[in-house]
């Protein structure tokens, strides 16, 4: 398996490879990827688009999106995941309209794989803290086609940001990470 660190960036020269990863459920904002294909047809963007995962909005999906969609299912972190978002992703978009701490947004950054998606109590402060991608307004899918219509231009914002992921990931174990996630949710309960 290729180190996060050691992965080739997207230059411009094939089309731009998306990804979304999660449940394909209504919290995770899942409803919004087929109008956001929308807005990257409209603007004549290159790209291939891959889902990762299951859930309720599975069906509804597949009949919504268009024919450069690819549905890969559930992948298991260690032994798939890891491996196809480095070498297979180069955005990952995470449509997340809730601001829960979601865990696909430190994966994907230490897989040097940039986020984009929507202002958010998590996705927001973790790119301010210097995480490594792009926050729209929550549902905006305009603003979001419009970022990737900026990498389409511009190819090397997108290895800058995916850099600034990885850096910014090494201060972050794994293990820290999610003992961070527990601590939060002991504290939420007991309020």
């Amino acid at each position: 398996v290729r180190a996060a660190g050691q992965r080739s960036f997207w230059d411009g020269t094939r089309p731009l490879r998306i990804a979304y990863s999660g449940r394909l459920t209504e919290i995770k904002g899942v409803n919004l990827i087929p109008p956001f294909m929308t807005e990257l047809d409209r603007a004549n963007i290159d790209y291939e688009f891959t889902i990762v995962g299951a859930g309720n909005l599975e069906q509804q999906l597949r009949r919504e999106v268009p024919s450069n969609v690819q549905f890969a299912g559930y992948m298991d972190f260690e032994q798939s995941w890891k491996s196809f978002a480095r070498t297979q992703v180069d955005l990952m978009f995470l449509p997340h309209i809730q601001g829960d701490s979601a865990s696909t947004y430190f994966e994907s950054m230490g897989s040097g794989v940039p986020v984009l998606g929507f202002q958010n109590r998590t996705l927001s402060p973790l790119l301010a803290a210097g995480g490594g991608g792009w926050a729209v307004d929550n549902g905006d899918v305009v603003a979001a086609a419009e970022v990737v219509a900026r990498l389409a231009a511009d190819p090397t914002q997108l290895e800058v940001q995916a850099r600034r992921g990885l850096t910014f990931m090494q201060g972050f174990p794994f293990e820290g990470v999610f003992d961070g996630r527990v601590r939060h949710f002991v504290d939420v309960a007991r309020r």
